[in-house]
């Protein structure tokens, strides 16, 4: 069992409501503040958002302190928390902001349970976090090599070619 409490103390919006979220940010799950569910977790990256329903455009979301508590499947080792806040989005009127990563090192069936000691408001979207890897840059630094040095080729050939014309004429 992992018992993990957020340190930040900011007021936030308390009457929400909810709806059935269209993108993958949500896509293995969901919990409203207060609350828990049982979700079905492979062994891979989740991040955890927090959002707020019918927000303006542009709503700043203003976190709650949220207390984490994540119970993996019996025998199962506690799975991998890491509290990280990410930039805000907005989705067909769904504020949401990341609040942490989770990464079950064994697929199971995990039950999470979140509170809040500012009351209740807002829900938490559970979804497989997109890898951090840096652009292919290789195939086209590959490309850029080979033009440039079949450019210097045709350069040095072409100067060659000059400098016989100018010594002969």
């Amino acid at each position: 069992m992992i018992l993990v409490g957020s340190g930040f103390q900011i007021p936030h919006h308390r009457r929400c409501r909810f709806h059935t979220v269209r993108l993958d940010t949500g896509s293995a799950g969901r919990v409203p503040v207060p609350g828990s569910g049982k979700f079905q977790l492979d062994a891979e990256k989740y991040a955890i958002w927090y959002g707020i329903d019918n927000a303006p455009l542009n709503y700043q979301i203003h976190l709650p302190p949220l207390s984490f508590d994540i119970r993996p499947p019996a025998g199962v080792a506690d799975p991998a928390f890491t509290e990280s806040h990410g930039t805000e989005q907005d989705s067909g009127g769904l504020a949401m902001r990341r609040v942490a990563y989770i990464q079950p090192s064994v697929a199971g069936r995990y039950t999470i349970s979140v509170r809040s000691d500012d009351g209740p408001g807002g829900v938490l979207l559970f979804g497989q976090a997109l890898p951090n890897k840096s652009p292919a840059l290789l195939p086209g630094a590959l490309v850029l090599a080979v033009t440039l040095i079949i450019a210097g080729a045709v350069m040095v050939g072409i100067r060659r070619v000059v400098r016989r014309n100018q010594l002969s004429g």
